[in-house]
């Protein structure tokens, strides 16, 4: 048999005919069909099985055998090595398999393919295809041609209903798939129509969030979704992803917009000190983050405090926290109270403009060890084109035996 070239799919030969498209789906169904223009997934949902078999050498002996004949067919698409020349010969071969196995889903599709060299037979295509989903929902060429098919219909809750069986049925296909439908989430249709994926917690949603944050060159469609499912009050499991929602939008000198998803999430993040909202950690970095380590400890306390150890002569950021103030004159105030004022620990308070093109540091203040509970002042000025500002409790322990030992209440930042 001759080479052949993969035989132009429905949508070509209407371009080639007509000069264009008969169908135009919007943008949001368009969005959804963009991987399979390249035909990526389909050569990395065959060569698995083509590397772990030698179908060229099973059709030989047995010429009328269903899977080898398939999977050859598959061989000459995915490396182009086939075109409607012999097209005849690809349909003689699908009915000699379907006899042998009338009900193999892949024959089935095989038949669908090579059958949609006619655009006469487009029914029938179909059909054919509709009729392999219904054997077998496990082959995700036939998926990949459903989702070809819904895209073009312009039928965004079936494409999804393809991606979602192709994704669950070989989820090695994510790879491919999963990046298309997080840059389909621009699109406000499919973003609605992904919402009961979600509140399913299908197995492909969170690889499709995780790459929506990391990789969106706008965030706002991101926002919006997470907006429209509810987040992690909807979805537990997405803390994680809502806090690299909102440290992302901090990145980004979007300081304004990631407090005010989190006060749509239910955080209150008006104070400064310390309370339950500003020490949940689904809303970080706008919330007092905490030192994790072997050379200290802290920990908020019911009323508001914070208490601090820390190692003799070792230096850790105790805290840390971005809130969203306006330039100005403020004032920080604290009361201290130590352990031991004679192993008192150092503090000291840093402050950063955050923008998006990153950080610098505009204010820093040691404190001097004061009596015990005694309330400290330390002004301080904001400087204009911040879109936050960083705030880090610096503690260093004494030089002595043991553990320093500090605890800072009343946490304050007053406007001046």
């Amino acid at each position: 048999m001759t080479k052949m070239r993969a035989p132009p799919s429905p949508d070509r030969r209407r371009r080639g005919r007509r000069g264009r498209i008969s169908v135009t789906p919007g943008a949001a169904i368009a969005a959804l069909g963009a991987l399979l223009l390249a035909g990526v997934a389909a050569r990395d949902a065959v060569v698995p099985f083509l590397a772990a078999r030698s179908p060229s050498l099973a059709l030989k002996l047995a010429p009328q055998n269903a899977s080898a004949i398939v999977s050859v067919f598959n061989s000459a698409i995915t490396s182009g090595a086939a075109d409607g020349q012999e097209i005849s010969g690809w349909i003689d071969a699908t009915q000699l398999a379907l006899r042998s196995d009338p009900l193999n889903a892949r024959a089935l599709r095989m038949l669908a393919y090579v059958s949609g060299q006619d655009e006469e037979d487009l029914p029938r295509v179909e059909r054919l295809l509709s009729l392999s989903e219904r054997v077998s929902r496990r082959d995700p060429l036939a998926q990949m041609w459903l989702i070809e098919n819904a895209v073009r219909d312009g039928d965004v809750d079936s494409a999804l209903r393809h991606y979602d069986r192709a994704l669950t049925t070989r989820p090695s296909s994510a790879g491919q798939l999963v990046p298309v439908l997080a840059s389909a989430l621009r699109e406000p249709l499919v973003r609605q129509a992904l919402v009961p994926y979600v509140r399913a917690e299908r197995p492909w949603i969170e690889p499709m969030l995780s790459v929506a944050i990391d990789q969106a060159r706008d965030l706002d469609p991101v926002v919006a979704f997470f907006r429209s499912y509810g987040g992690a009050r909807a979805v537990p499991g997405h803390a994680e992803l809502e806090a690299r929602l909102l440290e992302r939008l901090a990145k980004a000198g979007r300081i304004d917009d990631a407090v005010a998803y989190a006060a749509s999430a239910g955080a209150d993040l008006k104070a400064f000190g310390i309370t339950e909202s500003t020490i949940d950690e689904r809303f970080r970095p706008l919330v007092w983050t905490f030192y994790q380590g072997a050379t200290g400890e802290v920990s908020a306390g019911p009323d508001g405090e914070l208490a601090v150890s820390v190692d003799s002569n070792t230096r850790i950021v105790a805290a840390t926290r971005v809130v969203s103030r306006p330039a100005g004159s403020y004032t920080l105030v604290e009361a201290v109270s130590y352990a031991d004022s004679a192993r008192a620990p150092e503090i000291t308070w840093t402050a950063y403009c955050r923008t998006a093109e990153g950080s610098r540091q505009f204010w820093t203040r040691t404190l001097p060890v004061v009596p015990d509970a005694r309330q400290v002042e330390a002004p301080l000025q904001i400087p204009s084109g911040c879109s936050g500002v960083q705030f880090d409790l610096e503690v260093t322990g004494a030089d002595a035996i043991g553990r320093s030992e500090v605890t800072i209440s009343n946490l304050t930042l007053e406007k001046r």
